[in-house]
């Protein structure tokens, strides 16, 4: 299981501070004034950042990669490598944000890309210098590893993992790769992705404590303690600890919509009834519908817990460590809850 290494926080900003001072003046390196004019220009470049949406959606993107490749537990090691100083002989090369060494022994680079505006059509298609596809590329070359492009749809949300070598060449120069493509190349699988199938609808219900005090006031709030609650998939009921905290998790963070059915009588709830199902069966012939990819529901619940009335509130939430894999065990199997797991294979000659 992945785990983070030690580090000293100290250390990084005593490093930031050797990076910006820039006193021409013969003082102590803790001169307070020194140190006041280094805390100045950070707060003067910070204030500005946080007012750059695309700043700010860019950085949030990021660590939401980083925090799904931890959930994932795909890799043995991941690092940053866009931050600090880089030196390259010869020709420019551009730093992607992330390494990452895969349990399979491949050595990848990736470089996140956040979209937030959804295309026109399944056709629009991304665009990339031929300045910027070169200097990945050497850098790749330089590093020993390969170059993804991790593409974060935040208006579904989606994520798709492609290689360089699946964009294509566009009209006047550079590269593209529309949203089919990516869809059809996605290699989220290599990191750990997995695309779910459950029973559906999922049910939880709660029912009142009957020695506590129920009642609907005439304006229709309802006031009553939770005695008991039951979660069923497809009508069957769900009890063992861990297969429950599945269901709620798929309530709670896949894409299909969700109800909200009370049952009352004599001015009383009896029970509460939230529910979740697709619109429409897209396999009426079989026993589940899929409700989403572990790294989709995972990307809901980093949006859940970084945004608010005030719009954006965080921009990170702390990684889990193998979070998805111990939700849903690689050697998972239960007559109780029984969950379809498929490895999406890329629709290309080169995987």
């Amino acid at each position: 299981m992945l785990k983070a290494m030690n580090r000293q926080p100290a250390l990084d900003g005593l490093d930031l501070y050797r990076r910006l001072d820039e006193s021409a003046e013969r003082t102590a390196v803790n001169d307070d004034e020194r140190i006041d004019a280094v805390t100045s220009q950070i707060g003067t470049a910070l204030k500005t950042a946080l007012s750059d949406p695309a700043i700010v959606r860019g950085w949030r993107a990021q660590a939401l990669f980083a925090s799904t490749v931890v959930a994932l537990d795909g890799c043995e090691l991941m690092t940053q490598v866009d931050l600090g100083e880089v030196f390259v002989d010869g020709d420019s090369a551009k730093a992607p944000d992330f390494f990452l060494h895969l349990r399979n022994g491949r050595r990848i680079l990736v470089d996140v890309k956040g979209i937030r505006d959804a295309p026109q059509t399944p056709e629009h298609p991304e665009k990339f210098g031929a300045s910027e596809v070169t200097r990945l590329r050497r850098f790749g070359d330089l590093y020993g590893a390969e170059v993804f492009l991790a593409f974060y749809y935040s208006y579904l949300p989606m994520w798709t993992l492609v290689s360089l070598d699946d964009l294509s060449a566009g009209p006047g120069g550079g590269y593209r790769i529309t949203f089919a493509e990516a869809m059809m190349r996605n290699k989220m699988a290599l990191i750990g992705d997995r695309t779910i199938g459950v029973g559906q609808p999922l049910e939880m219900t709660v029912y009142p404590d009957a020695s506590k005090s129920n009642t609907i006031a005439e304006d229709g709030q309802a006031q009553f303690t939770v005695g008991s609650f039951e979660l069923r998939v497809a009508g069957t009921p769900v009890t063992s600890p861990l297969e429950a905290r599945i269901v709620v998790f798929l309530m709670a963070y896949g894409e299909w919509p969700g109800s909200e059915v009370p049952s009352v009588a004599g001015g009383a709830v009896q029970s509460l009834t939230w529910g979740a199902k697709p619109d429409e069966r897209a396999n009426p012939k079989e026993s589940f519908e899929i409700i989403g990819t572990l790294s989709s529901m995972y990307a809901r619940a980093f949006e859940y817990g970084t945004t608010g009335p005030a719009g954006v509130t965080g921009l990170q939430i702390d990684p889990d460590p193998g979070m998805l894999v111990s939700l849903i065990p690689h050697d998972y199997d239960s007559e109780e809850l029984p969950l379809w797991r498929f490895e999406l294979v890329p629709d290309s000659p080169k995987e």
